[in-house]
């Protein structure tokens, strides 16, 4: 890399969402405090930058709106709290939610959104809000192919959401916008898009990006690929998308395998692949987030010797080349 890109690259942080039970995302700071988070600190041998979780909408309880004893833990560590915020009530999954955005877009949870906001404001503190996250996929209840491929309404949603919250006075809430990654979904009639639904720079802080290489098998067979594969077609239209906005790997991960033979035949050697990839280009990607969770896949940075010490080692070497 020539000098001169390597002092336009930010210097990247890193961030996690771990859980050892597999999966408490709601509530899991409030249950294990800071231990899954000081766990992964012990393995990758440095502070998590950012804990991320995943608070649902307390509709039902305004005066709980925001996660403030979670948020205090996570600024206590020293760590940006991110908050993947799922638009479901604290009782339902958010694959099947009875927060709709036809209601939001109508204002049927304005005085929530307006108390998030005014108690995120009092808070004080930075942190990201990502949520609708994933809209591109079929899995969520705000995704695109559940909601019409109604790009108009998912868009009134979000800026409705992010007008009050600001509107409260939450100038300290970073909105993250994050699809999942174009490869693999269905684009043919172009109704999936992820273009049509930016909201635009103006309600947009930073650009997300969820991928995972899900080889060899969820859902059905699965193929292998590299970190390249999963992110360089999303990132590309990402930052074609806006020059000025901030961009992050909100959500990836590897899980274990074997595949002898091929260029990247397990785990380890997809890790230190990553890191490699990393240092050739992806420029504009400032944070990346690493999904440490037994789930799907075994996701986790230990789930192998080989592992760990390929994620070590390439968290040591960007530290050293890291840019002040």
């Amino acid at each position: 890399m020539s000098s001169i890109r390597a002092e336009l690259r930010p210097r990247r942080r890193w961030g996690a969402y771990a859980d050892l039970d597999n999966i408490k995302g709601d509530l899991i700071l409030e249950r294990n405090g800071l231990r899954d988070v000081l766990q992964l600190e012990s393995l990758w041998g440095r502070p998590i930058e950012s804990v991320m979780w995943y608070p649902k909408w307390r509709v039902g309880s305004p005066e709980r709106a925001f996660p403030r004893a979670a948020a205090d833990l996570v600024r206590s560590y020293g760590a940006i709290p991110h908050l993947v915020w799922e638009a479901c009530l604290p009782h339902e999954e958010p694959t099947a939610s009875s927060i709709s955005l036809a209601a939001v877009a109508r204002g049927e949870h304005d005085d929530f959104l307006r108390a998030f906001g005014a108690q995120a404001a009092e808070w004080g503190g930075v942190f990201f809000l990502r949520f609708f996250h994933e809209f591109n996929g079929g899995w969520y209840s705000w995704g695109a192919p559940r909601n019409g491929f109604d790009a108009a309404l998912y868009i009134e949603a979000w800026i409705r959401v992010v007008s009050l919250l600001r509107e409260a006075g939450a100038a300290n809430a970073q909105i993250v916008w994050s699809p999942n990654v174009v490869n693999g979904l269905p684009e043919s009639d172009g109704r999936n898009a992820i273009e049509r639904y930016w909201p635009g720079e103006n309600y947009v802080d930073w650009i997300g990006m969820d991928g995972y290489n899900f080889f060899p098998y969820f859902d059905g067979p699965q193929p292998l690929l590299s970190f390249e594969d999963i992110f360089r077609l999303t990132y590309e239209r990402c930052v074609a998308l806006s020059g000025r906005t901030r961009l992050m790997v909100a959500e990836f991960g590897c899980g274990e395998y074997d595949a002898s033979g091929h260029r990247l035949p397990n785990k380890a050697a997809w890790i230190a692949d990553m890191f490699e990839t990393l240092e050739r280009g992806y420029e504009r990607i400032e944070w990346l987030f690493w999904f440490h969770v037994n789930k799907e896949r075994e996701w986790r940075v230990d789930s192998s010797p080989a592992a760990l010490a390929a994620f070590r080692r390439g968290l040591e070497r960007r530290a050293l080349s890291a840019t002040p």
